[in-house]
């Protein structure tokens, strides 16, 4: 059940990146295995917005760059996939596993967490700023146009 949801929310999610043209993303948020907020946008410069938040809860994996990166897809990753993050991870895996990839690149990315919300909406950054987005916690919000969950309930 949790399974075929989670599949219905991330096909919601893959239809609104390519509808956006979303590909490009950063770690926005990390709050010590709580929250991991990924930012995207269409461009690579993430000079004065982010249109779409991906927020994973209770994370318990990550394994992706800290830094700027691209991103295709998003789904559940495979049993194959699974049992390699168990053997990566050294059993410190639970919850759903995410796949994040980019074929074009040949990337795969994983997080495992028990949720993911995703929030369509723009984000504009300060006007006048010296430092990169992701250094900065000083944001502005506009409201959320979309909101998507998909979560454990252990």
């Amino acid at each position: 059940m949790l399974e075929t949801r989670c599949r219905e929310k991330l096909l919601m999610l893959q239809a609104e990146m390519i509808k956006t043209n979303i590909n490009d993303f950063y770690i926005y948020q990390f709050d010590s295995g709580w929250k991991l907020v990924l930012a995207g946008s269409f461009d690579f410069n993430f000079c004065y917005y982010h249109d779409i938040e991906i927020e994973f809860i209770e994370v318990s994996f990550i394994s992706c760059p800290v830094s700027l990166f691209k991103i295709d897809t998003i789904r559940l990753a495979t049993e194959e996939e699974r049992k390699s993050i168990s053997q990566l991870s050294r059993g410190y895996n639970e919850g759903i596993a995410f796949c994040l990839e980019h074929v074009a690149f040949n990337n795969t990315f994983y997080i495992v967490a028990k949720g993911i919300y995703y929030k369509l909406q723009r984000v504009y950054y300060l006007p006048k700023r010296t430092k990169p987005p992701w250094s900065s916690a000083a944001h502005s919000r506009s409201p959320a146009t979309s909101l998507s969950t998909c979560e454990s309930s252990e």
